[in-house]
């Protein structure tokens, strides 16, 4: 009887050593799940900001004609109701997007949207005259512009961070 006390004192040993191997491989297992999980998260949330700047800088490349200094020719026959759409339509994708920024950042863009919002009220109002047609469109591509570089604060940020 001894030796089978002794038989399974040593398996019982050997099981919670065992067990205690698993638990700390399923640990680390869990460890490297978290860990992977925050790089795909990081990586979407980069790649989503990275969209949003590109969509701006096409946006600015469409309306560049409303900021100082564009060219008059091409104000004159530009399509002011597809410029509209356009600056509507980025501004919807930044709203869609508005959970990749947090903290102040986020009510920054908010607010700068919001002011681009209100702005291309005045741009589309009804027989608006060139001058103010393009006053307006003026504080719009400012108001871009800023959007742009929030774009590129926040990516320099997730870069400088990494995975």
């Amino acid at each position: 009887m001894d030796i089978i006390g002794i038989v399974g004192g040593i398996a019982s040993i050997i099981g919670a050593a065992i067990a205690i191997w698993q638990a700390i491989e399923a640990k680390n297992a869990a460890s490297e799940a978290k860990k992977t999980e925050k790089n795909i998260t990081h990586h979407r949330l980069t790649s989503d900001v990275s969209k949003l700047k590109e969509k701006a800088e096409s946006l600015l490349s469409q309306i560049k004609i409303y900021a100082p200094g564009g060219n008059q020719a091409k104000y004159q026959y530009a399509d002011h109701d597809n410029n509209s759409e356009l600056i509507q339509e980025f501004t919807l994708k930044v709203s869609e997007f508005i959970s990749c920024f947090s903290g102040k950042q986020k009510t920054e863009i908010q607010a700068l949207c919001s002011d681009i919002d209100n702005e291309l009220n005045t741009f589309n109002t009804p027989g608006i005259t060139d001058p103010n047609r393009k006053s307006s469109g003026q504080k719009i591509v400012g108001k871009v512009n800023m959007l742009n570089s929030k774009f590129k604060q926040v990516l320099d940020k997730r870069v400088e961070k990494g995975t």
